[in-house]
């Protein structure tokens, strides 16, 4: 949309009630947290996100899950990005609670533009089509193996007949393949 004074009006008005919304927001939220039991609200000043008990690296999330059946090898090639994501969510374990409505919000919305939703969202998916994948890749392996071992055999009955000089020859020559 070209700059116009309508243009100036909407994003105007739309200021002034994402401002009321907000407001109307953080006035329910404080209501309703006066007339919380006091145990209740204790459970609101924790953390927004807690380790596992049973492992301390950890936060129970599809996330861990994810990384958790990771083989050595593949958490190597995710490594970069696992360190990067926990230390987007360290304010999420230590600094923020679930009473802190505003900066909780902002924490939440950096959060979720780093944790793209179809492998946390499918996960089941994934690992179906990973299984897959991984079974038609390991059948064409084992048909090129078989094809490899057909055409060695043939070659190796050509000289086998030839006496030992030769016999050394071939070996040589199967080495430098």
């Amino acid at each position: 949309m070209p700059e116009s004074p309508s243009r100036r009006d909407i994003f105007f008005t739309f200021g002034q009630t994402v401002q009321l919304l907000d407001e109307i927001v953080r006035k329910n939220f404080f209501d309703w947290t006066q007339n919380l039991d006091g145990q209740y609200l204790k459970k609101l000043q924790q953390p927004l996100l807690v380790r596992c008990k049973n492992a301390p690296f950890r936060v129970d999330i599809n996330f861990d899950k994810i990384v958790g059946m990771l083989s050595p090898d593949e958490l190597g090639l995710f490594r970069q990005r696992v360190r990067f994501i926990d230390r987007k969510m360290e304010p999420g374990m230590t600094k923020l609670l679930w009473l802190s409505h505003g900066a909780s919000n902002h924490f939440i919305n950096d959060c979720l533009l780093h944790f793209p939703s179809p492998p946390f969202t499918r996960n089941l998916e994934f690992e179906d089509d990973q299984e897959s994948h991984q079974q038609s890749r390991l059948q064409t392996l084992r048909s090129t193996h078989l094809e490899i071992v057909h055409i060695m055999t043939q070659i190796h009955s050509i000289f086998a007949k030839d006496g030992a000089e030769v016999g050394t020859s071939f070996l040589c020559f199967l080495h430098e393949c």
